[in-house]
């Protein structure tokens, strides 16, 4: 059965700083590859929850996971973490901030390995897109895949089903 996902329309990058700002109030440092799977897990989480895509941009498969391209592209380490983004999106959504600040409490003080590894797994979003594409990078993840499979990872009220 097809879900027919709505579009909260955040840019991808405001995510991306968002969860550094957040990863810094949590006293977490965070790498390249911990943001990308954290922000994977805050999109499958809106999915499962609201019904709707987090962002403009779909996550793609990329070796090491699955990756945001525009955020690996555009996101510096070295850039100071402003509250800026963080602000503009609790202040349009606050259920958005709610969410990036429980997964990264939860999984941000997981390595990138560690996240990797779980996003690697048989079944997962990212190992179907790779398997469907016959091993080809940069496929985008189908929000069905993400959606099914987050579902059984995310409590959900009963009226939020």
């Amino acid at each position: 059965m097809a879900t027919n996902f709505t579009e909260l329309n955040f840019d991808s990058i405001d995510i991306a700083k968002a969860i550094r700002y957040s990863a810094k109030q949590h006293n977490l440092s965070v790498n390249m590859t911990q943001i990308q799977k954290l922000m994977y897990i805050i999109y499958g989480t809106i999915l499962v929850i609201h019904k709707e895509r987090l962002t403009t941009e779909h996550p793609s498969a990329w070796p090491y996971g699955p990756v945001f391209p525009r955020v690996h592209k555009k996101i510096k380490l070295s850039d100071d973490i402003t509250e800026e983004a963080y602000n503009e999106i609790k202040n349009r959504c606050s259920f958005i901030t709610s969410i990036i600040d429980q997964v990264v409490q939860k999984f941000g003080k997981l390595s990138a390995g560690q996240l990797s590894e779980w996003s690697h797994q048989k079944d997962s979003p990212w190992d179907i897109a790779v398997q469907n594409s016959g091993g080809k990078w940069n496929t985008k993840l189908d929000d069905e895949d993400i959606f099914n499979y987050f579902f059984s990872f995310v409590k959900l009220n009963d009226d939020e089903q």
